[in-house]
Parts: structure tokens; sequence; C-alpha cells
């Protein structure tokens, strides 16, 4: 653990040639790293192994034209997962790239030598959930808390406030389930979902909710430049999903309000929250749809407009929590396509 006031809440690093590193839990996934990832110790063996290869530049050019999956934002490419022979590369533009074996379960990286090393947190967050949903499963860009036993899902796009209302709930003292991604599993019994990670990383325009933390919880500051918060971590792998919630912040309300989603209208919002964006083969396109499908079926989606600071209400948390459970589970639809 960083020291207060650290730079960095990762130890310094361990990727030296030779070096395996340990066996993380990352949402369902047994990774073994050479850099510490903020996610769980676990004994026995990897389902992935990364390892560090050289460092070379990233240039701003695609690895090749069989795309995957790619985010561009306002003209500028973020990153592509492009197949290169046996091989899919994930490009990281200007930080790294991901070279994924055809069995998926080896990754060589090479970092740019002239960019921020932000390796572990890629590592822990856009690899998995690449990893994860090439197998078909739906991971959507989410932070989730445990309520009663289940987890309570805060989705949305980059900035929406999700981190942050994920924190003042663990600030009561709600175990946290995931920050960044959230694995979902619809089946036969339901709908679960995957625990990940052990920290919080909170924006430098929130940074009063440290103050309602232990001074043990807060971790100094991550790679990529947040406040890093280590609450007490949901004891299961596995939860079942209550609700999924869409926050908007709203400085001019003073109580929570909430409504629930038309099972259309929630389908298309959790098509477009996932966290890795701009799918192409038909394949998982067909995938996501499905389980979209059965997720808005079967889970209620709300939106939630949320008093929002600083300075944040006191009981916030407890408003969020009763107008997330004023729309019961099992007022759901059950009948129908999902798009009707």
């Amino acid at each position: 653990m960083a020291e207060e006031g650290d730079r960095t809440s990762f130890p310094r690093r361990t990727d030296l040639p030779g070096h395996l590193g340990e066996v993380y839990y990352c949402a369902g996934l047994r990774v073994r790293s050479p850099l510490p990832l903020t996610a769980r110790v676990v004994e026995g063996p990897a389902d992935v192994v990364v390892v560090r290869g050289e460092d070379r530049p990233v240039p701003y050019g695609r690895p090749s034209d069989e795309v995957i999956a790619e985010r561009v934002v306002d003209g500028r490419p973020w990153y592509t997962f492009a197949q290169r022979g046996e091989e899919v590369v994930g490009r990281f533009y200007g930080l790294a790239d991901f070279e994924i074996d055809g069995s998926g379960r080896r990754v060589t990286y090479h970092r740019d030598p002239e960019a921020r090393d932000l390796v572990a947190i890629l590592i822990a967050g856009s690899l998995v959930a690449y990893l994860l949903s090439s197998t078909g499963r739906l991971v959507l860009h989410a932070s989730a808390v445990e309520v009663d036993g289940a987890a309570l899902a805060f989705v949305g796009f980059s900035g929406q406030g999700k981190t942050t209302v994920a924190t003042l709930l663990c600030a009561e003292g709600y175990p946290l389930v995931t920050d960044d991604l959230l694995p979902v599993d619809p089946g036969l019994e339901g709908v679960t979902c995957a625990s990940a990670g052990i920290e919080l990383r909170v924006r430098e325009k929130v940074e009063a909710l440290l103050q309602r933390f232990s001074s043990g919880a807060v971790r100094g500051r991550t790679l990529d430049d947040r406040h890093a918060v280590a609450p007490p971590t949901t004891s299961k792998d596995r939860l079942p999903l209550a609700a999924l919630v869409v926050p908007w912040p709203d400085r001019a309300a003073n109580t929570v309000r909430a409504r629930r989603l038309p099972s259309g209208e929630a389908a298309l919002l959790l098509a477009r929250c996932q966290r890795i964006e701009g799918w192409t083969p038909p394949s998982q396109l067909r995938a996501q749809f499905n389980s979209v499908s059965a997720v808005v079926a079967s889970v209620p989606v709300l939106e939630m407009h949320v008093p929002w600071g600083p300075p944040f209400p006191t009981t916030l948390a407890e408003q969020v929590v009763a107008a997330a459970g004023a729309v019961p589970p099992v007022a759901r639809a059950t009948s129908g396509s999902a798009l009707d």
C-alpha cells in the first residue's frame, strides 16, 4: 500500500524480465500479471498470463484493417482492437500495445517509453473487459456496491457520476463490488454479476468525499492522477443483480428522483454503455443484443436524478438506496422482445 500523499496507489514496478508476478481475481478472470493490479490476489493457476515485451513507440495507426472494436472520440482514436495474423492487437494510442495470442490466454504488452505508465490500469480495466467481451459476455461501463446481498449498479458514460455515487454508498458502509467494469450474466436463475477490483478511483472535483472515509482507506493518487480509496469490499465472487441505475447529476435538485425506463429505452442505453465500444463482428453484435435483451427483461433499469455537489447531502446514500428499491425486481417485463 502506498503511503499517504504518494502519487500512485500501486507498488513500484516489478515487471522485470523473468518476473511472473501474482495471480489476481479480475471480474471472474484469474490474471497473472508482472505489474501489481488493484484486485484481489488469489492462489492457483491463471486463466490469462500477461508478460512484458520490449518498450517501443506506439504509433497513431491501426494495427491492421481487420478492426474488431474501436473507440473514437471527437475524431481522435482512443483504442483499436484488430486481428493481425493469428493474434489480436489492442492498441491504446500513445500508451501501449497488447498482443493477445490466438487462445486469448497469453498477452504481451509493449509500453510506449514516452508515455505515462498506465499499463496496470489498462490490464485490470480495458484488457480484462475485452477478454471477457470477446467470449460473448456483456461487460458494462459501471460501478456497483452490495446492498442486502445483491449488487446495485451505476451505469453510464464517462464522467456521468457512476464512481461518485458508488463512493457515496461505500462511505456509508456498503461494500464495493466493482468500479469501472461490470460483467453481467443472464441465466435461468436470474441475472448475476462478477465482483472486480478493490478500490475506487475518485476524480479531483469530488475530493471532498474522501473526508467521509477513515484515513486508512485513502491511498493517495492513482497512476491516472485520481484519488484512490480502498473501502470494504464484497466477500462474494458473484452476486445477483438487483438494479441498474443511470445517474444524472442535478445541482438544482434537493431530493433523489427515479423512474424506471421502458424496456426499449433501457436496452438502447445499455447497448451504448459497454466497457469496450465499437464492436464490428456480427456474431459479437448478436451476442450483445441477446444479453442486453435478457437483462432488461429481468432487471429494473432506472434513470435517477441525484442532488449534486460538493457539498453532497449527508443523507444522499440512503436516498439513492431507497429510490432504487422503490421499483421491486418482481415488477419486471416477462414477455415480448426487449425492444417492443
